[in-house]
């Protein structure tokens, strides 16, 4: 595969882990040639989901078939997250700029829920100094519910 998701152990990651809400990446410079080098290993340490809820309208027809009285209900959908690539600007111009196969995307670590995803982005962001060392980010913000958290 690939620009595959890394695992950890090195893997291609092809299918949502069970119980797993998203997961917490780093995306970095690999060394090449026509790459500057003041660019070679240079990160970004995101968060990615990989569904999200949606609202959808509930037709007429339903409604009398299932006795709802109901106009939406919450539907999953896939976040597309095999071919996520970051939202920082600057990244994704690189990316095309030079290519996908000089970037390397890696799972640091899988989040059972949305505020726990939020709190191990801040961690590995902190932890990788991405404020400052080489990186694309160019903030950190957070705020997570101590009740929300799956401890």
């Amino acid at each position: 595969m690939d620009n595959c998701w890394l695992t950890y152990a090195g893997e291609c990651l092809e299918y949502p882990p069970e119980g797993q809400y998203g997961f917490i990446y780093m995306i970095t410079v690999n060394k090449a040639n026509h790459i500057p080098k003041g660019l070679w290993g240079k990160k970004y340490v995101g968060k990615k989901q990989f569904t999200f809820s949606v609202k959808k309208k509930i037709t007429k027809k339903v409604k009398k078939q299932t006795g709802t009285r109901k106009r939406t209900e919450r539907v999953k959908k896939d976040s597309n997250w095999m071919d996520y690539w970051g939202s920082s600007k600057e990244l994704l111009a690189d990316i095309t700029k030079y290519g996908k196969e000089n970037f390397t995307r890696q799972v640091i670590c899988f989040c059972k829920n949305k505020s726990e995803l939020s709190y191990y982005e801040t961690y590995w962001q902190m932890q990788e100094e991405v404020l400052f060392k080489n990186s694309y980010n160019k903030w950190i913000s957070c705020k997570v519910y101590r009740h929300l958290l799956n401890k």
